[in-house]
C-alpha cells in the first residue's frame, strides 16, 4: 500500500523521484512491470499485471499510447499494484 501511495503520489512531479524510487524498491526485490509509451502490448499479458483501455489514437494497433500508472511486482512474483495503460485502436 505505501508503494502505491509513494509512486502514484511522485508520478506527476516527474520521473526524476519516481525513477530513485524504484531503485531503491528494486534493491528489496520489488520490480517495475515493464510498460513504456511507444511499445506493444502483449494481449498474453496478464491481466493481473495490466489494466489497458482501448483509445483512438494514430499510433499502430495495439501500440501503448500512454501508461497511467506504473505497476510493481513483489520479490515473489506477485503483482502489487498493475500497470494502467492506454493503447491504440489503430483508427485514429
Amino acid at each position: 500500500l505505501l508503494i502505491r501511495y509513494a509512486t502514484n503520489t511522485l508520478q506527476p512531479t516527474g520521473s526524476r523521484g519516481v525513477n530513485s524510487l524504484v531503485e531503491f524498491l528494486a534493491s528489496g526485490g520489488i520490480r517495475e512491470i515493464p510498460a513504456q509509451e511507444g511499445a506493444l502490448f502483449d494481449d498474453s499479458y496478464s491481466p493481473g499485471r495490466y489494466e489497458r483501455r482501448r483509445v483512438r489514437s494514430d499510433q499502430p494497433r495495439d501500440c501503448i499510447v500512454e501508461v497511467h500508472q506504473r505497476g510493481f511486482l513483489g520479490a515473489d512474483g506477485i503483482p502489487l499494484q498493475r500497470a494502467i495503460v492506454s493503447v491504440s485502436d489503430g483508427q485514429g
